[in-house]
């Protein structure tokens, strides 16, 4: 018998008698991670600040409860995907294309540009953090899950910040703004992990620079190509 991982009580099917939250018994799986997309299209699971509270203060829990297969206490990572794109869309519409005080020069839309910054960012997180953490045997899509969830924590919360710095109009330097929003993703990232302090500060340190070496690479790259 399974016992539920909010609130302790046996699940005998699919959900939990007392709090709802479902159990899949399953590993990740790509089919799995799609019905979850769609899924999050059509429901609307708990509410926007327990999710937001429990991703900053217990952000482990949430991805681990993922993992294991459990749903809908919690909202699936393409939920908070989905809400932090709206939110970050709305700072670009507000701010002229700004994140962070980050001028992002593109004939891109604004409808799409957030998409775009997910496409972009997503799947690089995604490869580092298999590439950094593969002794743990979590697999690809699980890596995905993840990402999902810490960049889309992090990026509803600093496209608010952006937003306020916007208005605000403060003469500041805006990278380390920037920097501060990768870093948490990171941080975030290896908080879901069991390993110990000193190798969670080293791995945080090649996390940030694998990242930015992947990252300008493909700048390089791209500009290679449209000369």
């Amino acid at each position: 018998m399974v016992k539920c991982s909010n609130c302790g009580t046996e699940i005998s099917k699919k959900y939990c008698p007392e709090c709802g939250q479902q159990y899949i018994g399953k590993r990740i799986s790509f089919s799995g991670l799609l019905h979850d997309f769609f899924d999050s299209f059509f429901s609307m699971d708990g509410s926007l600040p327990r999710n937001i509270k429990a991703m900053i203060f217990n952000s482990p829990f949430v991805v681990q409860n993922y993992w294991n297969g459990y749903r809908k206490y919690f909202f699936s990572p393409f939920r908070l995907v989905i809400i932090s794109t709206i939110v970050l869309g709305i700072n670009f519409l507000i701010t002229e294309k700004r994140f962070l005080e980050v001028n992002i020069s593109t004939t891109t839309p604004y409808v799409t540009l957030p998409v775009v910054l997910y496409m972009l960012f997503l799947p690089i997180f995604t490869i580092t953090t298999k590439i950094l953490y593969f002794r743990l045997k979590k697999n690809l899509i699980e890596h995905l899950v993840l990402n999902a969830y810490s960049m889309g924590i992090w990026t509803f919360i600093f496209a608010i910040i952006s937003v306020l710095l916007y208005y605000m109009n403060l003469d500041l330097p805006y990278m380390p703004f920037f920097f501060l929003y990768l870093l948490m993703i990171i941080i975030w990232d290896s908080l879901a992990f069991n390993i110990g302090k000193l190798k969670r500060v080293l791995f945080i340190i090649l996390h940030f620079f694998l990242f930015a070496s992947v990252f300008v690479g493909l700048f390089f790259l791209g500009d290679y190509n449209n000369p």
